[in-house]
């Protein structure tokens, strides 16, 4: 299943992350298993499954928003920190 959320704890002691998504729930994931530089409040898609021990990420893809220019009519708004576009949030 594919979610919004955004990079909310890094410990790259423990090798352990923590994702907000959009409903503020927490998902952890292992930081070793990703090959991306992720940074604090930074926003991803991510995918879960469901493991016997819970709810794991499977697949974190970088969030990029693209602005539109100044003079595009285009409704840009924030919710819980996400981005969205016309109403959609888009990559």
């Amino acid at each position: 299943m594919l979610r919004l959320g955004k990079i909310t704890n890094i410990d790259r002691t423990t090798g352990i992350g923590t994702i907000t998504d959009i409903n503020e729930q927490e998902i952890e994931f292992s930081y070793r298993n990703v090959d991306l530089e992720l940074k604090l409040n930074q926003q991803i898609w991510f995918n879960i499954e469901m493991s016997s021990t819970g709810l794991i990420v499977s697949k974190i893809t970088l969030l990029f928003i693209t602005i539109p220019k100044e003079n595009e009519n285009h409704n840009l708004f924030i919710y819980n920190n996400f981005i969205s576009h016309n109403g959609r949030f888009t990559l």
